[in-house]
């Protein structure tokens, strides 16, 4: 079932997709799927100071839904405990400590017994949000420092703990996180600027294409001074971003400087529905560069847009560029649509979990745009999770040259849901398996052309050369069924990952195009689909 959506937030202060390259492995290398239990209640207003019955229902959600959703089979008991123990590491927090004591545990400060609690048994998901509601209110009674945090910190705290014990992939974000996240996901109600918070200051560091602020004239660079008359120094980035919240087609009266020595402008602009492009394609003679810099829930329908645009010319076209490098990742379902418009039948992607919903099969129908035109996929070390799922399909499948390095090996996906207090609990449930059947978790996808080592690659000796060492390590590389972290670094060491961005990787793709010969050269056979189809059925990873 979908997730049933309140009205999108404004978003002033969200990093563009390009910014979030840095945050790569932290919180946006990801292939999500929104889907939530049919059950699940809407969201509710939790008090803003400790709530017993509030932490209580919060708790009890997110370890039911990791129990029934995360990749691999887990035991509550050790995840709470480690998450009531990430509180009690707080350094003002004193002296707290939580005991296992046979059936027992208890909370104590300096062997001073403080409570007793009857131990849950391990998969018991309500025992154990009773036990750590019990112990955030006897820790928060005991400790000054504690009781005095907003709620939803305590519960920031005690969640991070919890999930950090999965894998770096899952993750709990607040109310206020959960709504950034979600508008660089789906869109936001704003002007249309990135913003940097400062020492008190407040400047325009990007501004996105087509949006109120681009057609009013705002500019990188414009320290914000007021906001309907309210003074935005000295506020922190949220606070900033609250004032420049409001309902779609409302205005707001925007003050700010602008250059050396500062001058003084006026703006009002009115507020939009803003989806973050992703896409910004280019025709560089008889080549259209299509650079993507994540997913998001417009990234196909860009994809294709720009292509319609760019291919019109009257020159004939020799090929595209997908420029992958540094692309993060986003919404699974839109690198399948994008894959799709390239690909007229056979197997995609499939995805393999625990939870049955999280086995699926993708398979292109036969609607596709550019049939016949050659493409290169550009990939680096950045280039993660959904954007390898994009670079494994059209590889696997003989539709596409991939050039560069080894991509990330975030080969994931994560279930978004959303909790009781208006935050998201993102959990890894299934790997992505390439239409081969090899597993991209901890592996990524292996370039035909490596350029790791940054040695431009000139002629086409040199390709040659190149694709003869892809074919002589391509069958190991296409027998990694099953996730393995030792298996994947001894194979990832033919080419690594790095984070190179070279223009002799965009000369070469050039190269190829113009080169039909050497472009066939390069191509990786296609992988027939009753071969896909039996690696997918071979059983779970």
């Amino acid at each position: 079932m979908l997730a049933d959506r309140s009205p999108l937030t404004n978003l002033m202060d969200q990093r563009s997709f390009v910014a979030r390259r840095l945050a790569l492995v932290v919180a946006f290398a990801t292939a999500i799927v929104a889907l939530t239990a049919c059950a699940t209640p809407t969201p509710q207003q939790f008090s803003p100071t400790y709530s017993k019955s509030d932490a209580l229902l919060l708790f009890e959600d997110a370890f039911t839904h990791i129990q029934r959703r995360y990749v691999e089979p887990v035991s509550i008991a050790p995840l709470a405990l480690h998450g009531v123990r990430a509180l009690m590491q707080n350094g003002n927090v004193g002296s707290l400590q939580i005991i296992e004591d046979g059936d027992s545990i208890t909370l104590q400060r300096q062997a001073v017994l403080l409570a007793r609690y009857n131990r849950p048994t391990p998969d018991d998901a309500t025992g154990w949000a009773k036990l750590t509601a019990d112990v955030l209110l006897q820790a928060s009674q005991a400790e000054a420092t504690l009781h005095a945090m907003p709620a939803e910190q305590l519960y920031k705290m005690v969640m991070d703990g919890v999930v950090k014990q999965l894998d770096p992939f899952s993750r709990y974000e607040n109310a206020r996180m959960a709504a950034n996240q979600k508008a660089s996901r789906e869109g936001f109600v704003g002007i249309g600027v990135t913003i940097k918070t400062e020492s008190g200051l407040t400047h325009v560091v990007e501004v996105l294409k087509d949006t109120p602020a681009a057609t009013a004239g705002l500019a990188v660079g414009d320290l914000l001074t007021s906001a309907d008359g309210v003074p935005l120094k000295d506020m922190d980035g949220n606070g900033v971003v609250d004032h420049l919240r409001g309902p779609i087609g409302s205005s707001v009266d925007l003050t700010l400087q602008r250059g050396v020595p500062p001058r003084t402008l006026a703006f009002t602009l009115r507020r939009d529905f803003i989806i973050p492009a992703t896409v910004e394609g280019r025709r560089e003679d008889n080549v259209i560069v299509l650079p993507l810099t994540g997913f998001n829930v417009n990234t196909a329908a860009e994809v294709k847009k720009e292509y319609m645009r760019l291919e019109s010319a009257r020159s004939r076209l020799a090929g595209i560029v997908l420029d992958l490098r540094g692309n993060p990742g986003g919404l699974l379902g839109q690198a399948v649509q994008v894959a799709d418009l390239f690909l007229d039948h056979g197997l995609m992607v499939s995805t393999l979990g625990r939870h049955p919903a999280s086995n699926s099969s993708f398979t292109a129908d036969s609607q596709q745009i550019a049939a016949e035109i050659p493409i290169v996929i550009l990939t680096n070390g950045d280039s993660a999770s959904a954007s390898e799922l994009l670079a494994a399909a059209l590889q696997d499948r003989g539709r596409a040259v991939v050039v560069g390095t080894a991509t990330h090996g975030k080969g994931t996906v994560q279930n978004l849901v959303e909790m009781l207090n208006g935050g998201e609990l993102v959990l890894t449930w299934s790997r992505m398996h390439a239409p081969s059947g090899y597993v991209l978790d901890g592996l990524g996808v292996l370039p035909n052309i490596c350029t790791a080592d940054r040695e431009p690659v000139l002629n086409a000796a040199q390709v040659y050369a190149k694709v003869e060492a892809y074919t002589r390590h391509a069958a190991a590389w296409h027998d990694f069924r099953n996730a393995n972290a030792e298996k994947a670094a001894a194979l990832r060491q033919f080419c690594p990952a790095a984070l190179n961005v070279s223009d002799s990787d965009m000369a070469l793709a050039k190269r190829l195009l113009h080169d039909p010969a050497l472009y066939q050269r390069a191509l990786a056979p296609t992988v027939e689909s009753a071969a896909a189809g039996s690696a997918y059925g071979a059983g779970q990873s």
